[in-house]
């Protein structure tokens, strides 16, 4: 199926030869002059791809750009804008507002044609990677949610039809089990909810922040605070060693705090019941790394080379689907970080969190 791209140019020449290339290599090109024009095409149909000069009369690129990027359905068209301007302010403020790449006049023929055929495979990538999402989202949603739902529908109705049969202690624990099971599902709801959503979030959150905003300040206290929800969810008080020298961290303190509780979470669900958790952290050059180690069940090389959208990591079993690792890689490797995973199976497993430092 070939690609439709649309060209935005004042310039009726350039406008024209634009076309004429892509349209030889076998692309399907619509054109505007102007920019308003181009916004009133996009309600009839949205092209693969936009390119669009910056400096333009009436709505320029720069703001025809930011028009798309506050609308849900048009935000994700890949743009690249060709231009004579090529300052560094011109750079950052496109690029901050979120156009994927530049082309300066006067370019060459196969400029246009590369930098158009790599935007679109890289569209590609993500799509297949989205409809894998989707897929996967698909066959396990119905068995994580079944799971917990479960007992408390069977609980609950053994309840309403037996309440004159049962003691208070009695009560009391069927009470707490359908409780148990309720925030259960929540957490797993919400993890697909994050999952699903984590792409156009952190984009979202880029274009409208400087990457220099994106600081974590009160390392121990966020570690301390996970620290405590986590041991009362699995009752396991007392039970992780935190030695982690405080430092100011480059990412996003939501973003971070996501990340600490997936790797708690693991480390609590896949350790043995009275096994101490470490959680260590030490500086490396213009890097940090925080690490939790724990003695449990352990991850396969096969396992670990795996990590990606939805892969699971351990044999589906009532812990749950295995999408916390996922979630946690997202998110590090969108803040110029790294995930690192080092496992024995049934012996030791280290999660590492290699974090740029805000100096």
């Amino acid at each position: 199926m070939e690609k439709s791209i649309l060209v935005i140019d004042d310039e009726f020449d350039l406008r024209e030869n634009i076309k004429e290339i892509l349209m030889h290599n076998g692309y399907k090109v619509d054109t505007a002059p102007t920019a308003y024009q181009a916004y009133e095409m996009l309600k009839e149909s949205i092209p693969d791809l936009i390119i669009s000069d910056i400096m333009m009369p009436g709505l320029d690129g720069l703001e025809f750009l930011a028009l798309l990027k506050n609308d849900k359905i048009l935000s994700n068209i890949p743009f690249i804008f060709i231009s004579a301007r090529s300052t560094y302010d011109d750079l950052r403020k496109g690029m901050k507002i979120g156009a994927d790449d530049y082309l300066f006049k006067p370019f060459k023929a196969q400029d246009l044609l590369d930098t158009v055929k790599s935007k679109l495979e890289k569209v590609n990538k993500m799509n297949s990677i989205l409809n894998d999402l989707k897929e996967n989202i698909a066959l396990s949603v119905p068995h994580e949610l079944r799971t917990p739902l479960t007992p408390i529908i069977g609980l609950s109705d053994l309840m309403m039809d037996n309440l004159d049969d049962f003691t208070k202690e009695e009560i009391e624990r069927m009470s707490y089990s359908i409780n148990a099971n309720a925030k259960r599902l929540h957490n797993r709801i919400e993890k697909f909810v994050l999952l699903a959503n984590i792409h156009t979030d952190l984009n979202t959150l880029t274009s409208k922040k400087s990457t220099r905003d994106f600081v974590t300040y009160d390392l121990n206290s966020i570690l301390k605070q996970v620290v405590i929800e986590e041991s009362q969810i699995f009752n396991r008080k007392d039970q992780v060693v935190l030695n982690v020298p405080e430092i100011t961290l480059k990412i996003d303190e939501y973003y971070f705090t996501i990340c600490i509780k997936e790797l708690m979470e693991n480390a609590f669900k896949f350790s043995g019941p009275m096994k101490k958790i470490l959680v260590n952290g030490e500086s490396h050059g213009k890097y940090y790394i925080l690490s939790f180690t724990n003695n449990g069940k352990g991850l396969t090389p096969e396992q670990i080379k795996n990590i990606n959208l939805f892969n699971k990591h351990y044999e589906r079993t009532k812990e749950g689907s295995g999408i916390g690792l996922t979630i946690v890689k997202k998110i590090i490797n969108h803040f110029k970080g790294e995930l690192i995973v080092e496992s024995k199976p049934n012996i030791q497993t280290n999660i590492s969190l290699k974090i740029p430092i805000a100096y």
